[in-house]
Parts: C-alpha cells; structure tokens; sequence
C-alpha cells in the first residue's frame, strides 16, 4: 500500500480504498479544469525542464518519473480522454505531481506545485482530485508495463 504524508496541503487518499477525502464544493463531473485559458508560451519539454530546475521530482527519479507518465497518459487515452495544446501542460503538471508522490521517499507539498506552476493550490487540488477520477483511482503501474514503456521509448 502506498502511504502518502498527510498534510493540509496535500490532497489525501487511500489508493487501496478508493476514497479521497475533498471539500464537497468541488464538480467532480467537469474536467475543463484542465482546460487553460491563454495558450501555452512554452513548449512541453521546456515546462517539465522548468519544473525540474525546482527539484520537484529527484534527478535520480526523473527517468522512472516519464515512464510513470507515460504509463498514466496511456489510460487516460484508453478511456478517450484526449490531450490538445490548451490542457496539455497542465496534464503533464499533474502527472507528474502524482509520478512524485509514488516514487519519492519524500514528495513536495501541493503548495509548492502550486507555486512553481503558478497555479491557486485549491485548483491544483481539483486538478489532482479530477485526474485521480478519471484513472478511477487506479495508478498502479505493473514492473511488466513499466519494463515495456523503457524499451519502447528509451532503449533504442
């Protein structure tokens, strides 16, 4: 079971018992929370270069980290979800954030995502909540699928 630090900043939840814990505020049947409303002034590779010059995610954990991302975005295309230039940031911000908080002996804060996205942390929460529904919470990654994804991106 993966155990993640509680903390008022952070999102709770229990990956085995599907539960989450949110303010009942939030429309969890909208996903246009991804939907960014000016469009990107940077390209996806020099986003996740400028979310890892914050050291967010481990240089060591960086590989592990796209290959995660990889294996999530592809259930997220199963499900027919897609991804376009105006939520493609923001999903890769979200992914990543969850790659972290799976692999990190020490994962950051939502509030410092936030921060170094420029996003309110009530909506990164949202965010992070709505991604963990439409993966029905299920962000397991099998050894087999991640070993698979290596060969196929990574190892020419």
């Amino acid at each position: 079971m993966i155990k993640l630090e509680e903390n008022p900043n952070c999102l709770l939840f229990n990956i085995h018992v599907k539960k989450m814990i949110v303010p009942k505020s939030y429309n969890l049947s909208r996903y246009e929370i991804f939907y960014s409303k000016n469009p990107p002034i940077m390209t996806i590779k020099q986003f996740i270069d400028y979310l890892m010059s914050f050291n967010l995610v481990e240089h060591e954990n960086l590989h592990i980290s796209q290959i995660y991302c990889i294996a999530l975005l592809q259930k997220l295309f199963r499900k027919g979800f897609s991804i376009n230039m105006n939520n493609c940031h923001r999903i890769i911000l979200i992914m990543l954030m969850l790659t972290s908080k799976l692999i990190e002996d020490e994962c950051h804060y939502n509030g410092s995502w936030a921060r170094v996205s420029g996003l309110d942390l009530e909506e990164l929460n949202k965010m992070e909540y709505t991604m963990l529904q439409l993966l029905d919470f299920d962000i397991f990654v099998s050894q087999e699928q991640l070993i698979h994804i290596n060969k196929s991106f990574f190892i020419k």
